[in-house]
Protein backbone atom coordinates (compact mmCIF):
# COMPACT_ATOMS: atom_id res chain seq x y z
CA UNK A 1 0.00 0.00 0.00
CA UNK A 2 1.31 3.44 -0.93
CA UNK A 3 1.12 6.70 1.03
CA UNK A 4 1.94 10.18 -0.24
CA UNK A 5 3.01 12.61 2.49
CA UNK A 6 2.91 16.37 1.95
CA UNK A 7 2.31 19.44 4.11
CA UNK A 8 2.48 23.22 4.40
CA UNK A 9 0.85 24.16 1.12
CA UNK A 10 -0.02 27.63 2.45
CA UNK A 11 -2.55 28.24 -0.31
CA UNK A 12 -3.01 32.00 -0.65
CA UNK A 13 0.49 32.95 0.47
CA UNK A 14 2.03 35.81 -1.49
CA UNK A 15 5.70 36.57 -2.00
CA UNK A 16 6.58 40.23 -1.37
CA UNK A 17 3.03 41.15 -2.40
CA UNK A 18 3.00 38.96 -5.52
CA UNK A 19 0.13 36.48 -5.58
CA UNK A 20 1.05 32.86 -6.33
CA UNK A 21 -2.32 31.35 -7.27
CA UNK A 22 -1.01 30.14 -10.61
CA UNK A 23 1.77 28.19 -8.89
CA UNK A 24 -0.71 26.59 -6.47
CA UNK A 25 -2.98 25.60 -9.34
CA UNK A 26 -0.11 24.04 -11.28
CA UNK A 27 1.06 22.19 -8.18
CA UNK A 28 -2.36 20.69 -7.41
CA UNK A 29 -2.62 19.53 -11.02
CA UNK A 30 0.87 18.00 -10.79
CA UNK A 31 0.18 16.13 -7.55
CA UNK A 32 -3.03 14.62 -8.95
CA UNK A 33 -1.01 13.33 -11.91
CA UNK A 34 1.61 11.95 -9.51
CA UNK A 35 -1.06 10.19 -7.43
CA UNK A 36 -2.39 8.44 -10.53
CA UNK A 37 1.04 7.70 -11.99
CA UNK A 38 2.36 6.18 -8.73
CA UNK A 39 -1.00 4.56 -7.85
CA UNK A 40 -1.13 6.22 -4.43
CA UNK A 41 -3.68 4.75 -2.01
CA UNK A 42 -3.54 7.28 0.83
CA UNK A 43 -2.79 11.01 0.72
CA UNK A 44 -1.74 12.73 3.96
CA UNK A 45 -1.61 16.53 4.16
CA UNK A 46 0.09 17.30 7.48
CA UNK A 47 -1.28 20.77 8.21
CA UNK A 48 -1.22 24.36 6.97
CA UNK A 49 -3.26 23.72 3.85
CA UNK A 50 -4.01 27.47 3.91
CA UNK A 51 -1.77 30.41 4.77
CA UNK A 52 -4.33 32.25 6.91
CA UNK A 53 -7.36 31.44 9.03
CA UNK A 54 -9.49 33.48 6.59
CA UNK A 55 -8.52 32.23 3.13
CA UNK A 56 -9.57 34.29 0.13
CA UNK A 57 -12.29 33.13 -2.26
CA UNK A 58 -9.59 32.26 -4.79
CA UNK A 59 -7.67 30.18 -2.24
CA UNK A 60 -10.85 28.32 -1.28
CA UNK A 61 -11.66 27.72 -4.94
CA UNK A 62 -8.22 26.16 -5.53
CA UNK A 63 -8.69 23.92 -2.48
CA UNK A 64 -12.12 22.66 -3.49
CA UNK A 65 -11.11 22.18 -7.13
CA UNK A 66 -8.29 19.98 -5.86
CA UNK A 67 -10.72 18.05 -3.65
CA UNK A 68 -12.95 17.54 -6.68
CA UNK A 69 -10.01 16.22 -8.73
CA UNK A 70 -9.15 13.75 -5.95
CA UNK A 71 -12.56 12.15 -6.42
CA UNK A 72 -11.64 10.90 -9.88
CA UNK A 73 -8.12 9.79 -8.88
CA UNK A 74 -6.99 6.35 -7.69
CA UNK A 75 -6.52 7.64 -4.12
CA UNK A 76 -8.67 5.61 -1.70
CA UNK A 77 -8.36 7.84 1.37
CA UNK A 78 -7.19 11.39 2.03
CA UNK A 79 -6.41 12.65 5.54
CA UNK A 80 -6.04 16.38 6.13
CA UNK A 81 -5.00 17.67 9.54
CA UNK A 82 -5.12 21.31 10.60
CA UNK A 83 -1.92 23.28 11.19
CA UNK A 84 -1.18 26.42 13.16
CA UNK A 85 -2.02 28.62 10.15
CA UNK A 86 -5.37 26.92 9.52
CA UNK A 87 -8.74 27.75 11.02
CA UNK A 88 -10.11 24.55 12.62
CA UNK A 89 -13.60 26.03 12.37
CA UNK A 90 -13.26 26.71 8.65
CA UNK A 91 -11.86 23.25 7.86
CA UNK A 92 -14.42 21.56 10.08
CA UNK A 93 -17.30 23.18 8.18
CA UNK A 94 -16.88 20.83 5.22
CA UNK A 95 -15.87 17.77 7.30
CA UNK A 96 -19.16 15.84 6.92
CA UNK A 97 -19.46 16.42 3.17
CA UNK A 98 -15.83 15.50 2.49
CA UNK A 99 -16.19 12.32 4.54
CA UNK A 100 -18.60 10.99 1.91
CA UNK A 101 -15.71 11.36 -0.59
CA UNK A 102 -13.34 9.36 1.65
CA UNK A 103 -11.60 12.57 2.73
CA UNK A 104 -11.09 12.89 6.48
CA UNK A 105 -10.52 16.32 8.01
CA UNK A 106 -9.06 16.23 11.53
CA UNK A 107 -8.87 19.48 13.48
CA UNK A 108 -8.65 18.29 17.10
CA UNK A 109 -8.05 15.35 19.38
CA UNK A 110 -11.61 14.23 19.96
CA UNK A 111 -13.09 13.16 23.29
CA UNK A 112 -13.60 9.80 21.63
CA UNK A 113 -10.08 9.33 20.31
CA UNK A 114 -11.24 6.55 18.02
CA UNK A 115 -12.36 9.38 15.71
CA UNK A 116 -8.66 10.19 15.23
CA UNK A 117 -7.92 6.65 14.06
CA UNK A 118 -8.50 5.29 10.56
CA UNK A 119 -7.96 1.79 9.23
CA UNK A 120 -7.52 1.54 5.48
CA UNK A 121 -7.79 -1.80 3.70
CA UNK A 122 -6.68 -2.82 0.22
CA UNK A 123 -6.97 -6.43 -0.89
CA UNK A 124 -5.18 -8.36 1.87
CA UNK A 125 -3.27 -5.36 3.20
CA UNK A 126 -4.19 -2.83 5.92
CA UNK A 127 -2.80 0.36 7.44
CA UNK A 128 -3.64 2.30 10.57
CA UNK A 129 -3.41 6.10 10.52
CA UNK A 130 -3.38 7.96 13.85
CA UNK A 131 -4.36 11.47 12.80
CA UNK A 132 -3.08 14.10 15.22
CA UNK A 133 -3.36 17.77 14.18
CA UNK A 134 -1.57 20.85 15.49
CA UNK A 135 -1.92 20.76 19.28
CA UNK A 136 -2.46 24.10 20.95
CA UNK A 137 -0.74 24.64 24.26
CA UNK A 138 -4.03 24.88 26.14
CA UNK A 139 -4.95 21.42 24.80
CA UNK A 140 -1.86 19.68 26.17
CA UNK A 141 -0.91 21.43 29.41
CA UNK A 142 -2.41 23.47 32.20
CA UNK A 143 -1.02 26.87 33.13
CA UNK A 144 0.51 26.95 36.60
CA UNK A 145 1.14 30.23 38.40
CA UNK A 146 4.83 31.04 38.97
CA UNK A 147 5.82 27.99 36.95
CA UNK A 148 9.53 27.58 36.22
CA UNK A 149 10.69 27.33 32.60
CA UNK A 150 11.98 23.78 33.14
CA UNK A 151 8.57 22.74 34.48
CA UNK A 152 6.82 24.29 31.48
CA UNK A 153 9.06 22.39 29.06
CA UNK A 154 8.54 19.17 30.98
CA UNK A 155 4.74 19.52 31.06
CA UNK A 156 4.69 20.44 27.37
CA UNK A 157 6.63 17.31 26.42
CA UNK A 158 4.53 15.18 28.77
CA UNK A 159 1.32 16.54 27.22
CA UNK A 160 2.29 15.73 23.64
CA UNK A 161 3.78 12.37 24.62
CA UNK A 162 0.59 11.42 26.44
CA UNK A 163 -1.56 12.43 23.46
CA UNK A 164 0.41 10.25 21.02
CA UNK A 165 0.64 7.33 23.42
CA UNK A 166 -3.12 7.34 24.08
CA UNK A 167 -4.09 7.40 20.41
CA UNK A 168 -1.48 4.89 19.24
CA UNK A 169 -2.23 2.44 22.09
CA UNK A 170 -5.97 2.73 21.38
CA UNK A 171 -5.35 1.99 17.68
CA UNK A 172 -3.25 -1.07 18.55
CA UNK A 173 -5.81 -2.35 21.04
CA UNK A 174 -8.54 -2.17 18.40
CA UNK A 175 -6.80 -3.48 15.30
CA UNK A 176 -3.61 -5.31 16.22
CA UNK A 177 -3.14 -8.87 17.41
CA UNK A 178 -0.19 -11.23 17.68
CA UNK A 179 -0.96 -12.92 14.40
CA UNK A 180 -1.63 -9.75 12.45
CA UNK A 181 0.84 -6.86 12.59
CA UNK A 182 -0.51 -3.78 10.79
CA UNK A 183 1.77 -0.81 10.01
CA UNK A 184 0.99 2.29 12.08
CA UNK A 185 1.22 5.77 10.54
CA UNK A 186 0.95 8.89 12.69
CA UNK A 187 0.70 12.56 11.75
CA UNK A 188 1.75 15.73 13.50
CA UNK A 189 2.19 19.46 13.06
CA UNK A 190 4.88 20.63 15.46
CA UNK A 191 8.53 21.55 15.86
CA UNK A 192 10.75 18.74 17.08
CA UNK A 193 14.10 19.14 18.78
CA UNK A 194 16.80 18.56 16.18
CA UNK A 195 14.73 19.92 13.30
CA UNK A 196 16.09 23.04 11.64
CA UNK A 197 14.41 26.05 10.10
CA UNK A 198 15.92 28.66 7.83
CA UNK A 199 15.73 32.42 8.25
CA UNK A 200 13.13 33.83 5.88
CA UNK A 201 11.14 30.62 5.41
CA UNK A 202 8.06 31.98 7.18
CA UNK A 203 7.89 29.31 9.90
CA UNK A 204 6.15 30.68 12.97
CA UNK A 205 7.17 29.67 16.48
CA UNK A 206 4.34 27.56 17.86
CA UNK A 207 4.88 28.39 21.51
CA UNK A 208 7.03 30.77 23.50
CA UNK A 209 10.71 29.99 23.91
CA UNK A 210 11.90 26.43 24.34
CA UNK A 211 8.31 25.16 24.51
CA UNK A 212 8.50 25.11 20.71
CA UNK A 213 10.67 22.00 20.72
CA UNK A 214 9.30 18.52 21.32
CA UNK A 215 11.75 15.74 22.11
CA UNK A 216 11.40 13.38 19.14
CA UNK A 217 12.60 10.40 21.19
CA UNK A 218 9.29 10.56 23.07
CA UNK A 219 7.15 9.50 20.10
CA UNK A 220 5.78 5.95 20.55
CA UNK A 221 8.14 3.31 19.18
CA UNK A 222 5.19 1.50 17.55
CA UNK A 223 4.90 4.22 14.88
CA UNK A 224 6.19 2.84 11.58
CA UNK A 225 6.11 6.20 9.79
CA UNK A 226 5.60 9.69 11.22
CA UNK A 227 4.28 12.24 8.69
CA UNK A 228 5.10 15.69 10.05
CA UNK A 229 4.31 19.24 8.99
CA UNK A 230 5.28 22.76 10.10
CA UNK A 231 8.93 22.97 8.98
CA UNK A 232 9.19 24.22 5.39
CA UNK A 233 12.44 22.43 4.50
CA UNK A 234 12.22 18.64 4.04
CA UNK A 235 14.24 16.77 6.63
CA UNK A 236 14.64 13.57 8.62
CA UNK A 237 14.10 13.86 12.38
CA UNK A 238 16.63 12.50 14.84
CA UNK A 239 18.42 10.44 12.14
CA UNK A 240 15.31 8.26 11.93
CA UNK A 241 14.36 7.95 8.26
CA UNK A 242 10.81 6.98 9.26
CA UNK A 243 10.20 10.35 10.97
CA UNK A 244 10.07 13.13 8.39
CA UNK A 245 9.03 16.66 7.60
CA UNK A 246 7.97 16.75 3.95
CA UNK A 247 8.46 20.52 3.77
CA UNK A 248 6.49 22.94 1.66
CA UNK A 249 5.93 22.02 -2.01
CA UNK A 250 6.57 25.62 -3.08
CA UNK A 251 9.66 27.66 -2.11
CA UNK A 252 8.79 30.08 0.66
CA UNK A 253 11.45 32.60 -0.33
CA UNK A 254 14.36 33.32 -2.67
CA UNK A 255 17.76 31.65 -2.55
CA UNK A 256 19.34 28.21 -2.92
CA UNK A 257 18.38 27.17 0.60
CA UNK A 258 14.73 27.13 -0.49
CA UNK A 259 15.31 25.18 -3.72
CA UNK A 260 14.54 21.64 -2.51
CA UNK A 261 10.80 20.99 -2.52
CA UNK A 262 9.47 17.45 -2.37
CA UNK A 263 6.59 15.13 -1.53
CA UNK A 264 7.30 11.76 0.07
CA UNK A 265 6.03 8.38 -1.06
CA UNK A 266 6.02 5.55 1.49
CA UNK A 267 5.19 2.01 0.40
CA UNK A 268 4.42 -0.86 2.77
CA UNK A 269 4.55 -4.30 1.22
CA UNK A 270 4.49 -7.56 3.19
CA UNK A 271 6.38 -6.15 6.14
CA UNK A 272 8.88 -4.11 4.13
CA UNK A 273 8.94 -0.33 3.83
CA UNK A 274 10.30 1.76 0.99
CA UNK A 275 10.57 5.57 1.03
CA UNK A 276 10.94 7.65 -2.14
CA UNK A 277 11.20 11.43 -2.49
CA UNK A 278 9.58 13.09 -5.49
CA UNK A 279 10.96 16.49 -6.48
CA UNK A 280 8.24 19.09 -7.09
CA UNK A 281 8.79 20.98 -10.37
CA UNK A 282 9.57 24.69 -10.16
CA UNK A 283 6.43 26.39 -11.45
CA UNK A 284 7.86 29.89 -11.08
CA UNK A 285 11.58 30.56 -11.23
CA UNK A 286 12.90 32.58 -8.27
CA UNK A 287 16.40 34.08 -8.40
CA UNK A 288 18.25 36.12 -5.80
CA UNK A 289 21.10 38.30 -7.08
CA UNK A 290 23.69 39.68 -4.66
CA UNK A 291 26.53 41.96 -5.71
CA UNK A 292 27.66 45.29 -7.10
CA UNK A 293 25.66 47.11 -9.74
CA UNK A 294 27.87 45.69 -12.48
CA UNK A 295 27.50 42.13 -11.16
CA UNK A 296 23.75 42.50 -10.84
CA UNK A 297 23.45 43.96 -14.35
CA UNK A 298 25.47 41.10 -15.86
CA UNK A 299 23.29 38.50 -14.17
CA UNK A 300 20.12 40.26 -15.31
CA UNK A 301 21.40 40.39 -18.89
CA UNK A 302 22.11 36.64 -18.83
CA UNK A 303 18.60 35.94 -17.51
CA UNK A 304 17.02 38.10 -20.20
CA UNK A 305 18.74 35.98 -22.84
CA UNK A 306 16.98 32.89 -21.48
CA UNK A 307 13.63 34.52 -22.32
CA UNK A 308 11.84 32.89 -19.37
CA UNK A 309 9.63 34.25 -16.60
CA UNK A 310 11.77 34.92 -13.53
CA UNK A 311 10.99 36.72 -10.28
CA UNK A 312 13.98 38.50 -8.79
CA UNK A 313 15.22 39.61 -5.40
CA UNK A 314 18.06 42.12 -5.70
CA UNK A 315 20.56 42.63 -2.87
CA UNK A 316 22.91 45.49 -3.76
CA UNK A 317 26.11 45.54 -1.68
CA UNK A 318 28.35 47.68 -3.88
CA UNK A 319 30.42 50.54 -2.45
CA UNK A 320 29.07 53.13 -4.86
CA UNK A 321 26.01 55.04 -3.68
CA UNK A 322 23.07 54.30 -5.97
CA UNK A 323 20.17 56.48 -4.90
CA UNK A 324 18.45 55.73 -8.20
CA UNK A 325 19.08 51.96 -7.99
CA UNK A 326 15.43 51.01 -8.35
CA UNK A 327 14.95 53.14 -11.46
CA UNK A 328 18.12 51.77 -13.05
CA UNK A 329 17.12 48.17 -12.41
CA UNK A 330 13.57 48.61 -13.66
CA UNK A 331 14.91 50.23 -16.81
CA UNK A 332 17.28 47.29 -17.25
CA UNK A 333 14.49 44.69 -17.29
CA UNK A 334 12.05 46.69 -19.42
CA UNK A 335 10.53 44.57 -22.18
CA UNK A 336 11.75 41.28 -20.65
CA UNK A 337 9.95 38.52 -18.74
CA UNK A 338 11.81 39.40 -15.56
CA UNK A 339 10.04 40.94 -12.58
CA UNK A 340 11.74 42.42 -9.54
CA UNK A 341 9.84 41.73 -6.31
CA UNK A 342 12.33 43.07 -3.77
CA UNK A 343 15.33 45.41 -3.80
CA UNK A 344 17.68 45.80 -0.85
CA UNK A 345 20.13 48.69 -1.14
CA UNK A 346 22.78 48.09 1.51
CA UNK A 347 24.32 51.51 1.00
CA UNK A 348 20.99 53.18 1.68
CA UNK A 349 20.33 51.35 4.94
CA UNK A 350 23.78 51.12 6.52
CA UNK A 351 23.57 52.51 10.07
CA UNK A 352 25.67 55.41 11.32
CA UNK A 353 27.96 53.55 13.70
CA UNK A 354 30.97 55.83 13.33
CA UNK A 355 29.63 58.50 15.71
CA UNK A 356 30.90 58.16 19.25
CA UNK A 357 28.21 57.74 21.88
CA UNK A 358 29.60 60.81 23.64
CA UNK A 359 28.80 62.92 20.59
CA UNK A 360 25.34 64.26 21.28
CA UNK A 361 23.40 64.74 18.05
CA UNK A 362 22.44 68.22 19.24
CA UNK A 363 26.12 69.18 19.05
CA UNK A 364 26.40 68.12 15.40
CA UNK A 365 25.18 70.28 12.54
CA UNK A 366 23.58 68.80 9.44
CA UNK A 367 26.82 68.71 7.50
CA UNK A 368 28.83 67.01 10.26
CA UNK A 369 26.16 64.32 10.57
CA UNK A 370 26.10 63.76 6.82
CA UNK A 371 29.90 63.50 6.67
CA UNK A 372 29.79 60.91 9.47
CA UNK A 373 27.34 58.93 7.36
CA UNK A 374 29.72 59.09 4.38
CA UNK A 375 32.65 57.99 6.56
CA UNK A 376 30.71 55.04 7.90
CA UNK A 377 29.61 54.07 4.39
CA UNK A 378 33.17 53.95 3.04
CA UNK A 379 32.16 56.31 0.24
CA UNK A 380 34.77 56.73 -2.46
CA UNK A 381 36.56 60.11 -2.46
CA UNK A 382 35.50 60.90 -6.02
CA UNK A 383 31.86 60.71 -4.94
CA UNK A 384 32.13 62.55 -1.62
CA UNK A 385 32.48 66.05 -3.08
CA UNK A 386 29.45 65.69 -5.35
CA UNK A 387 27.36 64.16 -2.57
CA UNK A 388 28.32 66.92 -0.10
CA UNK A 389 27.49 69.63 -2.66
CA UNK A 390 24.12 67.99 -3.34
CA UNK A 391 23.41 67.71 0.38
CA UNK A 392 24.24 71.39 0.97
CA UNK A 393 21.91 72.39 -1.86
CA UNK A 394 19.05 70.29 -0.48
CA UNK A 395 19.50 71.66 3.05
CA UNK A 396 19.59 75.20 1.69
CA UNK A 397 16.35 74.65 -0.25
CA UNK A 398 14.62 73.18 2.81
CA UNK A 399 15.70 76.08 5.00
CA UNK A 400 14.48 78.58 2.42
CA UNK A 401 11.09 76.87 2.31
CA UNK A 402 10.87 77.01 6.10
CA UNK A 403 11.68 80.74 6.10
CA UNK A 404 9.06 81.49 3.45
CA UNK A 405 6.42 79.58 5.44
CA UNK A 406 7.30 81.53 8.61
CA UNK A 407 6.99 84.86 6.80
Amino acid sequence: MKILHTSDWHIGKSLFGKQRYNEFELFTSWIIDLINEREIDILIIAGDIFDTTTPSNKAQSLYYNFINSLGSSCCKKTIIISGNHDSPTFLKASKSILKTLNIEVVTEVYDNIEENIFKIDKDEESLIVCSIPYLREKDIRKYEENEEVEDKVSSYNDGIKSCYENIVSKALSIYQNRENSIPVIATGHLFTAGASKVEGDGVRDLYIGSLSYFDSTLFPKEIDYLALGHIHQPQIVGRNSSMRFSGSPLPMNFGEKFNRNIVIEVEFNNGSKNIVEHRVPRFQELVKIVGSYEEISQKIDSLILLDSSVWLEIDYNGKEVKSDLKQLLLEGIKGSKLEILKITNRMAIKPISGIEVSENLENLNHLDLFKSLLDNGDIEEDQREDLIDSFKRIVSEVLEEDESEDS
